[in-house]
């Protein structure tokens, strides 16, 4: 059969633009907003209605999709052949030509993808009509490519598939990053679904209040005195334990101890009022940890360690901490963990987490040791004795010296960037974003 040669290159160039059609169509309907998209269809926004119709169903969706590129790259690789044969060319020609060729698909795809992520709700708008009547076109084989799916197990015919199309962390991941580099997104903004993707990477011991800031009373405390540590402590719960803090045996709460002083009962001690304690590894992810907190009703876990001793405690005001920053209030008299100085410098507390401390400063601290998480670890780890008051160091580009010790736990160190540029000038001073609590 002989096929004119202004037709077999037609089909070659039409095999482009099919490609970087299907590109648009595989990503700018997922990465639109499901809810606004909803809210519009409602509103009889017809090319909303549009959307919907064609991600009502996931796996239809993508069976299509991946059918439609599997025509064209055939389409493409059939054009490009019958070219080759046509002209005379031999086994290398012809193998260049579809290399060429294979590139310009990719690069397409690309392109196509990069323009729906950039304009997603525009371009779905426009390939939703289109789109549905090419999947429709295709759907015998798209339906036969899902049964053989469902027959292996692949996919189980729930939608899993649908909601994951929408809500990938991948996905969220890559628009996230997108929207920093074309500046789509505020820096509290970015700085927020940062947090929100950290937080499932995060442990309890990342985040808990240390034993050694942990304050408790003993199981025989008596009431008044007892009151007089939470008004001045400035809490609401505190563990009280028996004989030492690897022992606690209960929570007192500052309404329980009210209520026995509206009701005359003061002569007892807070082992007659205390709750029971609720226990958690330090290994388990924050993640985890916060539906707990939320399904027991609580507001306070006591870590052990694996040992069983006491590790420190969590609140759920530690885990919203490590999403919305450092929540402040009335009764907080703790400076935040990065005191910016004039001079650029700045004062940090010991018990700064070092990954936040790289990410608000933009040094480069070291991390890889995980027998340490804050910047007190890394002062230890670096000097190997109990630091003075005094005591100083480079490292990385940061010139760190501690100011304060007290009981051999460094509250306060002085950190100085101290790295220069290849032109032998130091870089701007970074401000720091806000400081979330370790």
């Amino acid at each position: 059969m002989d096929v004119p040669l202004g037709l077999t290159a037609a089909l070659l160039v039409l095999s482009f633009l099919l490609m970087f059609f299907v590109a648009l169509t595989e990503v700018s309907p997922t990465t639109i907003s499901r809810s606004h998209v909803r809210r519009l269809s409602k509103e009889g926004v017809s090319s909303a209605q549009r959307i919907e119709s064609l991600l009502k169903d996931a796996q239809r969706f993508l069976a299509g999709v991946m059918v439609l590129k599997t025509s064209v790259i055939m389409l493409a690789t059939a054009a490009t052949s019958w070219l080759v044969i046509t002209r005379g060319g031999g086994g290398w020609q012809w193998g260049a030509a579809l290399f060429l060729v294979g590139s310009a698909l990719l690069l397409l795809q690309v392109w196509g993808r990069a323009v729906a992520v950039q304009h997603p709700m525009a371009m779905a708008s426009r390939v939703a009509g289109p789109m549905r009547w090419m999947i429709l076109l295709v759907s015998p084989f798209s339906g036969a490519l899902l049964k053989l799916a469902h027959a292996v197990g692949i996919t189980k015919g729930d939608t899993e598939s649908e909601r994951s199309l929408f809500i990938s962390e991948d996905g969220l991941r890559l628009l996230l990053n997108l929207g920093n580099e074309e500046h789509f997104l505020e820096e509290d903004e970015r700085e927020l679904l940062d947090s929100i993707f950290r937080f499932s990477e995060r442990t309890v011991a990342e985040v808990m209040v240390p034993r050694v800031d942990v304050v408790a009373l003993r199981r025989e405390t008596p009431l008044m005195k007892a009151l007089n540590v939470i008004v001045e402590a400035g809490h609401s719960r505190i563990p009280v334990y028996e004989g030492t803090i690897d022992k606690i045996v209960g929570i007192l709460y500052a309404k329980d101890l009210l209520t026995c002083f509206r009701d005359g009962d003061t002569d007892i001690t807070v082992d007659r009022i205390m709750r029971p304690p609720f226990f958690v590894p330090e290994t388990m992810m924050v993640d985890e940890l916060l539906p707990i907190l939320r399904q027991k009703r609580t507001h306070l876990a006591v870590v052990v360690d694996e040992y069983g001793g006491t590790a420190g405690i969590v609140t759920i005001e530690d885990l919203l901490e490590e999403i919305v920053g450092e929540i402040q209030d009335e009764y907080d008299s703790e400076p935040p963990m990065i005191q910016p100085r004039e001079d650029g410098s700045f004062i940090v507390n010991g018990r700064m987490d070092v990954d936040d401390l790289n990410r608000q400063l933009g040094v480069h601290l070291p991390t890889e040791d995980e027998s340490y998480s804050t910047l007190a670890g890394v002062i230890y780890a670096q000097l190997q004795r109990v630091p003075e008051p005094g005591d100083a160091f480079d490292l990385d580009g940061v010139h760190i010296e501690v100011l304060k010790v007290n009981d051999n736990r460094i509250e306060e160190v002085l950190l100085t960037l101290r790295e220069v540029s290849e032109d032998g000038h130091k870089p701007q001073e970074k401000q720091p974003t806000e400081a979330r609590a370790t």
